[in-house]
């Protein structure tokens, strides 16, 4: 049984027009891609004219004051905001995740977004938007299914860790930027997505099939690594990782020594998957375009991947094998 749903998420198409109105679009552009013009696409172009006279809605002002600090609340954070049960059911009486709690510098516009960005869908006749745009949006679906095909990669992955999710969630974003892996929930009630956007900027195009897979296995993983690498340095509090964080690392936001762990882990056993589908040859340009936007410990960790799977007996999940990956990272030099 295949568990993965394709969809497009209203909720991150409405925070797409927020996006766009607010300040927040120009200033996520300046940190991920400087310099280019973010001409946006038919739909990105659609949205301006459809709700420019919304620019001054007050869920406008709340956006840019919940994502003020792009560094903290920016990326995926108010992705996974828009996704998080609070919005999709307007009900924010039960406390919203803790990580959003977290990295929210005032938690009570956690709500007070969710407030205004639901009236904003009302009044700006959201919905007939996504009406009038059914047609494209239902072709950027069957087109992304149909480059997929019939291959369970997400049976390959669980088989690959050992482990297993309820269910798996490719939200394709248009009018957003970036691709991200969300959780909410644990155990039964986990909630895991990918969110995957176009490849150009201009262009409503996913990529090809080894781009897209890649891409939504890529964000999958977080819901698996991410866990097991924050599980193990609690229980080692002690531990020193040789991981530099740099400044090519911090452009990417990735500004943290379990950002860059969970980045790297992932990206390995990607390539290894990729090997998998696709052959050496695509696995090794993925990896080498890793390699030169400055992923140094890759390299490393796919060859203790190699160990994993040659003793899957003893290490039956991914989980079981981690204290070895997490020891890779205190010996690891630079490739």
């Amino acid at each position: 049984m295949n568990k993965l749903k394709i969809y497009i998420d209203d909720n991150l198409e409405l925070m797409g027009v927020l996006s766009h109105l607010s300040t927040y679009d120009k200033r996520f552009r300046d940190c991920v891609c400087p310099g280019e013009p973010g001409c946006g696409n038919i739909l990105y172009k659609k949205a301006v004219e459809f709700f420019s006279p919304w620019k001054n809605h007050r869920a406008v002002d709340v956006f840019d004051t919940i994502t003020a600090c792009t560094e903290w609340f920016g990326y995926d954070a108010p992705v996974k905001l828009f996704l998080s049960p609070q919005m999709r059911s307007g009900d924010y009486s039960e406390e919203f995740d803790a990580e959003l709690r977290e990295r929210c510098e005032k938690p009570e516009h956690l709500a007070e977004m969710v407030e205004a960005a639901r009236a904003f869908r009302t009044e700006s006749s959201f919905a007939s938007f996504m009406k009038e745009n059914k047609t494209t949006y239902d072709a950027i679906v069957s087109d992304v299914a149909g480059l997929i095909g019939d291959t369970d990669y997400i049976a390959i992955l669980e088989e690959y860790l050992g482990l297993s999710k309820p269910g798996y969630n490719l939200a394709l974003a248009p009018l957003l930027i970036g691709n991200y892996g969300i959780r909410f929930g644990e155990g039964d009630r986990v909630e895991t997505f990918a969110v995957v956007t176009p490849v150009m900027d201009d262009k409503l195009y996913f990529g090809d099939r080894g781009h897209i897979a890649g891409m939504f296995i890529h964000e999958f993983l977080h819901s698996f690594i991410n866990g097991l690498t924050d599980r193990y340095m609690k229980q080692n509090p002690d531990r020193h990782y040789n991981v530099e964080v740099t400044a090519t690392m911090i452009r990417q936001a990735y500004p943290r020594t379990a950002i860059i762990i969970n980045e790297s882990v992932i990206r390995a056993i990607t390539h290894r998957l990729e090997t998998t589908f696709f052959g050496k040859e695509h696995a090794e340009r993925a990896l080498s375009l890793d390699k030169k936007r400055g992923f140094v410990y890759v390299d490393g960790i796919v060859r203790k991947l190699d160990t994993y799977e040659k003793n899957r007996s003893e290490c039956p999940d991914i989980g079981d094998y981690y204290h070895e990956i997490m020891a890779e990272f205190e010996k690891l030099e630079k490739e």
